[in-house]
């Protein structure tokens, strides 16, 4: 400041960003601190732009990894879901090229006959002309990924072990042959993360296969047993009825008639057992069809009636039937109709006192 009024020029420039100001007359001293505070502003204002340059850009790279993790656990969600492996396989590449961009990935799993690594599917992504460059051989690549337990690179190619707990599933191989562009550890990082998925997905399909094939073979099991016990049973009732009905060529004794009679309730309730046995079979394979139409509840219950009527006479029991009359039709399958009172109607036979 100079001289009067220089206040107000003073305020002024204040408004318009300067920071200090010297009075006339001053020291070489005076002077000094002037510039070294003025050095010091200067400093705290760059150390802030780099404290703020700092958090944009770690906030930047929180953000980042924040969608990488929402993508990768999307990613893990859509595939574990998957149970048909050929869909899965090609789910898993999709994957690897959206997370990491790679020009080309490959598959490989362990064969559990020979324990060795077998190439199970290969896409390219990009078309283009390869680099003539000096490529390792992708399944000696991936056994070295298997054995260190972790992503391994070597020049434009990666790759990751496919592990469940300590059992190695196969590997998971990219490569950027057009470009011949490295992998950097990021790309590791992300591909380990999705190698986790996909082991799990992968044994997770075998093993749902596995037990389907199991269901398979036991449906196939069942509908074997019920045919080749089937027949015989067939052949007992009817040659029972035949006795019983008098067509012998001696008369039967009460006795020998009350034998055959027991014979005759066992076949029907071996029959029974059989029926709901194969319906069971049906109904864990989807294989159970039903035939919906108009359906008389008169005639279904005179059916499941003339089935159990026997066993219930046998019991000395008394069953007493009272049906509306007019009673409309109902949609449904009437053999089922049927096999459901006919079981309604056993169970209450065996569990009643006979008498």
């Amino acid at each position: 400041i100079t001289s009067h009024g220089s206040e107000a020029i003073a305020v002024e420039f204040f408004r318009k960003g300067v920071k200090d100001y010297l009075s006339k007359p001053f020291t070489s001293d005076e002077l000094f601190a002037a510039m070294d505070r003025a050095l010091a502003d200067v400093r705290l204002r760059r150390e802030k732009e780099l404290l703020t340059q700092n958090l944009a850009a770690a906030n930047q790279e929180l953000r980042r990894m924040v969608r990488e993790m929402d993508t990768l656990y999307g990613i893990g969600k859509s595939v574990t879901s998957l149970l048909d492996r050929d869909q899965l396989l090609e789910r898993i590449l999709d994957a690897a090229f959206y997370v990491i961009g790679a020009e080309e990935g490959s598959l490989m799993l362990v064969d559990e006959e020979t324990d060795r690594l077998r190439p199970v599917l290969h896409r390219q992504r990009v078309d283009g002309e390869h680099h003539h460059v000096a490529r390792r051989d992708p399944q000696e690549l991936a056994a070295d990924a298997i054995r260190s337990g972790a992503a391994t690179t070597s020049g434009e190619m990666l790759s990751a072990p496919l592990t469940v707990g300590d059992k190695v599933v196969g590997a998971i191989g990219l490569g950027n042959p057009v470009t011949a562009r490295s992998f950097g550890g990021h790309a590791k990082q992300l591909l380990m993360a999705l190698a986790d998925y996909a082991a799990i997905a992968i044994e997770n399909a075998r093993l749902y296969e596995e037990v389907r094939q199991a269901d398979l073979a036991k449906s196939e099991f069942v509908s074997l047993v019920v045919h080749e016990m089937g027949t015989p049973l067939t052949s007992i009732g009817c040659y029972t009825d035949v006795l019983l009905q008098g067509y012998s060529e001696q008369p039967l004794t009460e006795k020998q008639a009350q034998y055959l009679r027991v014979v005759r309730r066992n076949a029907d309730r071996m029959q029974i057992l059989l029926s709901d046995l194969q319906d069971i079979s049906r109904i864990e394979t989807g294989h159970l069809s039903l035939e919906l139409q108009p359906t008389d509840l008169a005639d279904v219950l005179k059916n499941a009636l003339d089935v159990t009527r026997r066993q219930i006479e046998a019991r000395s029991q008394k069953l007493s039937v009272k049906i509306p009359k007019n009673l409309p039709p109902v949609h449904a399958d009437p053999a089922r109709l049927t096999q459901i009172l006919i079981n309604l109607i056993s169970n209450a036979y065996k569990y009643t006192p006979e008498g």
